[in-house]
Protein backbone atom coordinates (compact mmCIF):
# COMPACT_ATOMS: atom_id res chain seq x y z
CA UNK A 1 0.00 0.00 0.00
CA UNK A 2 1.21 3.53 -0.27
CA UNK A 3 1.83 3.94 3.58
CA UNK A 4 5.01 1.10 3.06
CA UNK A 5 6.77 3.30 0.82
CA UNK A 6 10.60 2.37 1.02
CA UNK A 7 13.28 4.40 1.62
CA UNK A 8 15.13 3.78 -1.65
CA UNK A 9 16.98 7.38 -2.58
CA UNK A 10 16.52 9.21 -5.44
CA UNK A 11 19.00 10.24 -8.53
CA UNK A 12 16.74 13.24 -8.76
CA UNK A 13 17.16 14.17 -5.06
CA UNK A 14 19.14 16.12 -2.80
CA UNK A 15 21.91 13.97 -1.26
CA UNK A 16 19.78 12.64 2.37
CA UNK A 17 16.60 12.97 0.93
CA UNK A 18 14.61 9.76 1.51
CA UNK A 19 11.70 9.20 -0.58
CA UNK A 20 9.48 9.44 2.42
CA UNK A 21 10.02 13.08 2.70
CA UNK A 22 10.08 13.67 -0.85
CA UNK A 23 6.53 11.82 -0.36
CA UNK A 24 5.19 14.42 2.07
CA UNK A 25 6.53 17.55 0.74
CA UNK A 26 5.56 17.06 -3.02
CA UNK A 27 2.19 17.86 -3.68
CA UNK A 28 0.74 18.50 -0.13
CA UNK A 29 -2.15 19.49 0.24
CA UNK A 30 -3.64 16.84 -2.42
CA UNK A 31 -5.03 13.67 -1.44
CA UNK A 32 -3.07 10.30 -1.68
CA UNK A 33 -5.31 9.15 -4.00
CA UNK A 34 -5.66 11.56 -6.96
CA UNK A 35 -9.23 12.20 -10.03
CA UNK A 36 -7.45 12.64 -13.07
CA UNK A 37 -9.18 15.94 -12.80
CA UNK A 38 -6.38 16.55 -10.13
CA UNK A 39 -3.63 14.85 -11.40
CA UNK A 40 -4.20 17.27 -14.28
CA UNK A 41 -3.74 20.50 -12.22
CA UNK A 42 -0.46 18.84 -10.91
CA UNK A 43 1.08 18.27 -13.97
CA UNK A 44 -0.29 21.40 -15.06
CA UNK A 45 -2.05 19.29 -18.28
CA UNK A 46 -5.48 19.01 -19.36
CA UNK A 47 -7.48 16.13 -18.33
CA UNK A 48 -7.26 14.43 -22.00
CA UNK A 49 -3.53 14.63 -21.66
CA UNK A 50 -4.05 12.53 -18.17
CA UNK A 51 -6.40 9.85 -20.50
CA UNK A 52 -3.49 9.55 -23.15
CA UNK A 53 -0.78 9.15 -20.26
CA UNK A 54 -3.03 6.44 -19.11
CA UNK A 55 -3.76 4.81 -21.76
CA UNK A 56 -0.84 4.79 -22.89
CA UNK A 57 0.77 3.09 -19.84
CA UNK A 58 2.96 5.76 -19.02
CA UNK A 59 1.35 6.42 -16.00
CA UNK A 60 0.23 3.52 -13.37
CA UNK A 61 -3.40 3.63 -12.44
CA UNK A 62 -6.06 1.92 -10.13
CA UNK A 63 -9.42 1.86 -11.47
CA UNK A 64 -12.72 1.93 -9.30
CA UNK A 65 -15.79 1.01 -11.65
CA UNK A 66 -15.18 3.25 -14.65
CA UNK A 67 -12.87 5.77 -12.69
CA UNK A 68 -9.42 6.24 -12.76
CA UNK A 69 -7.51 6.47 -9.54
CA UNK A 70 -3.58 7.46 -9.48
CA UNK A 71 -2.19 6.49 -6.34
CA UNK A 72 0.05 9.97 -5.21
CA UNK A 73 3.16 7.94 -5.59
CA UNK A 74 2.26 6.54 -9.27
CA UNK A 75 2.40 10.32 -10.62
CA UNK A 76 5.70 11.07 -8.74
CA UNK A 77 7.55 7.76 -10.32
CA UNK A 78 6.15 8.88 -13.20
CA UNK A 79 7.47 12.64 -13.05
CA UNK A 80 10.56 11.01 -12.26
CA UNK A 81 11.05 11.97 -8.63
CA UNK A 82 11.08 8.75 -7.11
CA UNK A 83 13.61 6.51 -8.47
CA UNK A 84 11.92 2.46 -8.64
CA UNK A 85 14.65 0.74 -9.29
CA UNK A 86 16.25 -1.28 -5.94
Amino acid sequence: MINNIQPIMSSNAPPGTSNHKIYNTVFQGYPDILNVKQVGELLTVSTKTVYRLLNDGLLDSLKVGRAYKIPKLYVLQYIKVLDTAQ
